[in-house]
């Protein structure tokens, strides 16, 4: 990816935030309404984080699909409020071994990027057990 100025970073960024939103709002969380309330805060300071946290350390190209799929993945509230303490962990190590992937000039495709992601959340619930 070329160089972004600072602004085209934050423009950037703006962008792909809005455009989780409305996928968001597509994707209404099940659950109590107190769940669905709680969840639905999470999720979205979640993808907040992400994002930003893509400026920095990788391609846009990667954090919105990724993103995307998580939340049309993952809609119940009791996911979203359970794995509360590792999401960032999860995204930090799928997205580094797709990095990894990609410089050995390898790159991975979709459905290996939601294996990846598969065998991350099954090694998380087993830590969270």
């Amino acid at each position: 990816m070329d160089k972004m100025t600072e602004y085209t970073k934050v423009m950037t960024g703006n962008k792909i935030v809005a455009e989780l939103v409305e996928i968001e709002q597509a994707n209404v969380l099940t659950g109590s309404h107190k769940q669905v309330a709680w969840a639905s805060d999470l999720r979205h300071e979640y993808i907040l984080n992400a994002v930003s946290e893509a400026v920095y350390e990788i391609e846009y190209g990667v954090i919105k699909p990724y993103l995307t799929w998580l939340i049309q993945t993952e809609t119940t509230a009791k996911w979203w409020i359970d794995h509360r303490y590792d999401m960032h962990g999860m995204m930090r190590t799928t997205m580094t071994a797709y990095r990894v992937w990609c410089q050995a000039n390898d790159p991975v495709t979709w459905d290996e990027m939601v294996n990846i992601y598969q065998q991350v959340k099954e090694a998380a619930q087993n830590v969270c057990k």
